[in-house]
């Protein structure tokens, strides 16, 4: 049977969602590669990636306390191992290498994430996270911007991380801007997960844009320069 057009819409944001949960580990294998293969956290600023897994698990956290289905955060479960993966990686290849005191955060950080899972934490505190979470978005891509500008250069960053993330981030936009036009009221939380979306999209964007700059463009007019 055919969906209806009132249905197709939906039906093909819920698609789109499922895919975004498949593929997302994609977009986070091909920084960790970069940096297992550099040996080397030139040019990134690992508290970006902190903020991300702190997003990802606040995410996790709310969506899963008000019963969504795994479909709808799933790739916040996903991307928020992956994630850690390369906070670790990027720390351990960081001067002062990793230390004691990080091996301390991460058990807290674990701690506080079993309690938010667990019910330990109420809802409208997880809610009260949830919103305040597009500081944390902001305030992770900000600084790697400015480092990417200041040093002219985008180190390890990995441009097809953020091509997929920019993808992943540009679907996510579409997929929630369906529920929000297909709800029957106004829901405050679609709404805010739609301008963050849109939010990470455009500083997606414009590392995508730093990266191809930088890596590819700035670098062939430097080599003609030199062979001139």
């Amino acid at each position: 049977q055919v969906p209806s057009a009132e249905c197709l819409p939906i039906l093909i944001s819920k698609l789109l969602g499922l895919a975004i949960v498949v593929t997302s580990p994609a977009s986070k294998l091909p920084q960790i590669f970069n940096l297992v293969k550099s040996k080397s956290a030139e040019g990134i600023v690992v508290s970006m990636f902190i903020c991300e897994v702190l997003v990802f698990s606040i995410s996790w956290a709310y969506m899963a306390g008000q019963g969504m289905a795994f479909i709808e955060y799933g790739e916040a479960v996903i991307m928020n191992f992956l994630t850690c993966i390369i906070v670790i990686l990027g720390l351990a290849y960081s001067p002062g290498g990793f230390t004691p005191m990080h091996v301390v955060v991460m058990i807290i950080y674990t701690i506080l994430l079993v309690a938010m899972l667990s019910g330990f934490v109420p809802l409208f505190v997880l809610r009260l996270a949830f919103t305040g979470s597009v500081i944390f978005n902001v305030s992770g891509r900000v600084p790697q911007i400015l480092q990417n500008w200041r040093a002219s250069s985008t180190g390890q960053l990995s441009l097809i991380m953020f091509v997929l993330n920019l993808g992943g981030t540009g679907v996510r936009v579409l997929t929630v801007l369906v529920q929000v036009l297909t709800a029957s009221s106004s829901d405050k939380d679609l709404l805010f997960a739609l301008f963050n979306n849109v939010l990470s999209a455009g500083m997606n964007g414009i590392i995508v844009l730093q990266i191809l700059y930088y890596t590819y463009d700035l670098k062939a007019r430097r080599t003609e320069t030199k062979s001139d």
